[in-house]
């Protein structure tokens, strides 16, 4: 019996550090992806849209932690821009993207402050920034995909 305590003492030692290895390895792992996940989004995004006032051109730019949103006529002339933070959430096969302190710099609305958080589920595939708009729970807005282009360098 008492040679038998130190193997169980060494035993549940050895268990409990594969196990603390275990979690800094899936840690580590969700880190990795959330670097890849900041990575893939960052640079110049372009849209078109057409209305009944014309053709623009929305281009953002995602930097770090910051997105730069600027919406141009077929002119080239800057109809509105801004300026806000996000953060990215990965919860099991969904991406969220949240921004928050929506800045408006130019255009209309300037100086206008859209400090509360908007989130929608996103996916990049190649060249090609999807934003799923409307799914999340809260959200009372239609359903709506918006499709950006990686801009060419």
């Amino acid at each position: 019996m008492g040679r038998m305590i130190p193997l169980l003492l060494a035993a549940l030692l050895f268990m409990s550090s594969g196990l603390q290895a275990e979690d800094a390895s899936r840690n580590s792992t969700a880190e990795d992806e959330a670097t890849r996940e900041l990575a893939a989004i960052q640079g110049i995004w372009i849209r078109t849209v057409t209305t009944d006032q014309g053709e623009f051109t929305i281009t953002k730019d995602h930097a770090g932690h910051t997105t730069s949103l600027v919406i141009t006529d077929a002119g080239g002339n800057v109809v509105e821009e801004k300026h806000s933070k996000f953060e990215l959430n990965i919860d099991g096969p969904v991406r969220i993207f949240t921004f928050s302190d929506n800045v408006f710099v130019a255009g209309p609305n300037r100086g206008r402050v859209a400090p509360a958080p908007q989130s929608y589920i996103y996916r990049v595939v190649g060249d090609t920034f999807y934003e799923f708009r409307g799914l999340l729970t809260d959200q009372n807005e239609p359903i709506n995909v918006i499709t950006w282009k990686r801009a060419k360098e």
